[in-house]
């Protein structure tokens, strides 16, 4: 069965007379993690057991969906019985508003990333769900603080996630309707300062040797022998790979600029076996269907199994294949300004932050400096 959730409007409240409304909840019962997830939002069960039903205004049905499509990224979400409708169909709110598609049109016509263009939509979608029926041009400042204090203060949205919703907020009001950016200032979180996760060169070792699979062998050995991010692995195409000149072109990266990264010369008959085996016909990497790109989630999936089999107790990801790329760089003496130009950095000062996790660059303790005997105990 489709992982799919129904939020239908009970047919008894569409006179809107009781307040809060009263939805029908639908989803595949055999299916524990999305049944855990509704049940934390206040879900309850009918006594003779046919349906879930939540009480809840259209907003909070509409920042539930938001929370279950960033954590339950594959499921499909439907409301139903909502007025009025903008185009015939179940949801009171869509990409046919007008507000939303004069901001989806900006987007594209400032040719932003795929990537961008869905994570700004959906931030806004969710903005405007927020305030329907209300016209978001007529917010003020004091509004959008008080629907980011609500981000915050219920639904406990991290600095990066609450920046990207200011941002996308910020092109409505500025780019779209082309307000002062002083009229729509707004704060930024004090962003944690966290370093990159890295792994062991043992433990790459222990990874890259684990897939059985070429094409999830090539794709790793990409990841951390080029330093490629997700998005520019499952961008490439054949004619990306220079065997010839031995490097690899990533054409229209992050921030869209182009750049050449060495080939390891250990990946080169990997590559040549794989594209033996598999003859991509678009794509270097494609998914079940010929022309078609391997999805970021499967590359995903390909790391965190790898790396369980092969006894990695850390959470791996993809990127921190990148960020144990450029470690082990400044751990072999590679010049940093050398770094950048591989990873794509625009600013030095992103690049330094690895030196705070390269193992070289850590002094050695006092402790070891010591002439000193300790005899261990036995007990």
């Amino acid at each position: 069965m489709a992982r799919q959730i129904t939020f239908a409007l009970h047919h008894d409240q569409q006179t809107g007379t009781v307040n809060p409304p009263e939805w029908v909840v639908r989803f595949p019962y055999g299916d524990t993690a999305i049944r855990k997830k509704l049940t934390a939002y206040g879900i309850d069960q009918e006594s003779y057991g046919q349906d879930f039903r939540i009480r809840k205004p259209l907003q909070d049905i509409y920042s539930i969906i938001d929370e279950l499509k960033q954590q339950l990224p594959d499921i499909q979400i439907q409301v139903r019985g909502t007025n009025p409708r903008t185009d015939g169909g179940s949801s009171g709110v869509n990409h046919v508003h007008p507000a939303i598609s004069r901001y989806r049109k900006e987007l594209e016509v400032r040719q932003y990333s795929p990537q961008t263009i869905k994570s700004y939509l959906s931030c806004f979608t969710a903005f405007v769900h927020y305030w329907h029926p209300r016209d978001v041009s007529s917010l003020t400042r004091d509004d959008i603080m008080n629907y980011m204090h609500e981000l915050v203060r219920r639904r406990s949205i991290s600095a990066s996630f609450q920046n990207q919703i200011i941002n996308a907020i910020k092109f409505y009001f500025e780019q779209v309707e082309g307000l002062t950016r002083t009229k729509y200032d707004l704060p930024r979180p004090e962003k944690p300062d966290i370093l990159p996760k890295v792994l062991s060169p043992l433990e790459i070792e222990r990874l890259l040797t684990q897939p059985d699979n070429c094409k999830h062998r090539c794709m790793l050995m990409l990841a951390y022998g080029a330093g490629l991010r997700n998005a520019e692995i499952l961008a490439l195409r054949p004619r990306h790979i220079d065997s010839e000149r031995m490097m690899i072109h990533v054409e229209k990266g992050k921030g869209k600029k182009d750049r050449y990264i060495p080939l390891p010369e250990r990946l080169l008959p990997e590559l040549r076996d794989y594209f033996k085996r598999y003859q991509p016909k678009t794509y270097l990497f494609e998914g079940q269907k010929k022309g078609e790109p391997y999805s970021a989630k499967s590359l995903q999936m390909v790391v965190k199994n790898n790396a369980r089999a092969a006894g990695i107790r850390k959470t791996v990801t993809p990127h921190m294949l990148r960020h144990s790329y450029v470690t082990h760089l400044l751990e072999a003496g590679t010049d940093i300004r050398y770094i950048q130009e591989l990873l794509g950095h625009s600013n030095i000062h992103t690049t330094e932050i690895y030196t705070h996790v390269a193992a070289h660059k850590k002094p050695q303790s006092p402790l070891d400096l010591l002439n000193m005997n300790i005899r261990l105990s036995d007990e």
